[in-house]
């Protein structure tokens, strides 16, 4: 089952669908990071070397790679994906992805606390904290590039944003929710690629619908039109 919101990565093209949400969580900020704590200088400067573009020798996508949150929870487990995926050169991947590690339920968690908070407080909500920290880092360790970063930095304010507008309303509606746990996925796969081109990897990023998932207007429990998103993924999908 998918959700309304669906989104995307990698190579010339890609796309990516979001996880339903998981169960609701309490994370404490100093435990987002453990595992970066031993990544060295000189084990994150084999991060950038050694990578090969894959299906290089094909005209057309021919394999679809999904990886889910415990896969890409943080910028160690992304570039072991990396390393995957370019290891078989005989294959022109599209990788979906999902948020990174627990973001799914820090996002629903922060929607729920910010019905209990005024908006001026948003801002300092612990799980949206969490999930900056998680992302800033992963973007300062992939050294990903000023674009990447500023469009990453983009959704984190218009999550904020839409934070906020929770708290005002004192209402998560469907749409709402829908729109908030899409978050993860936007970045997550924003990241991946930007950290793919800076190790000589071609990539780009796509959100679904800009390769042209259609669904109806079930928010949270939307169908896909099958038909006509096969037909526009194949026309957007393509290695030309």
């Amino acid at each position: 089952r998918l959700n309304h919101f669906g989104y995307g990565v990698l190579r010339e093209s890609a796309v990516l669908v979001s996880d339903l949400p998981s169960p609701r969580r309490t994370t404490r900020l100093s435990s987002v990071l453990d595992s970066e704590a031993a990544v060295t200088e000189s084990s994150r400067s084999q991060w950038f070397d050694g990578l090969a573009q894959p299906g290089t020798k094909l005209t057309q996508f021919n394999v679809t790679y999904k990886f889910g949150g415990a896969a890409v929870a943080d910028a160690e487990r992304m570039v072991e994906v990396a390393q995957l995926i370019c290891r078989f050169p005989e294959n022109a991947p599209v990788v979906v992805m999902s948020a990174m590690g627990k973001t799914t339920n820090l996002l629903i968690e922060a929607g729920m606390m910010s019905l209990d908070s005024q908006a001026c407080d948003i801002p300092e909500l612990m799980p949206l904290m969490e999930i900056k920290q998680l992302h800033h880092e992963a973007m300062d360790l992939l050294e990903v590039d000023d674009e990447a970063r500023e469009e990453v930095d983009r959704l984190l304010k218009d999550l904020e944003q839409l934070l906020v507008g929770i708290s005002m309303l004192q209402e998560v509606t469907k749409r709402a929710k829908d729109n908030l746990v899409s978050f993860g996925e936007r970045m997550s796969t924003r990241i991946f690629a930007a950290y793919l081109r800076r190790c000589g990897v071609k990539s780009k990023q796509f959100d679904a619908w800009k390769v042209g998932f259609i669904s109806d207007d079930a928010f949270t429990s939307a169908e896909l039109d099958y038909p006509k998103t096969m037909a526009a993924c194949k026309s957007a999908l393509t290695l030309a």
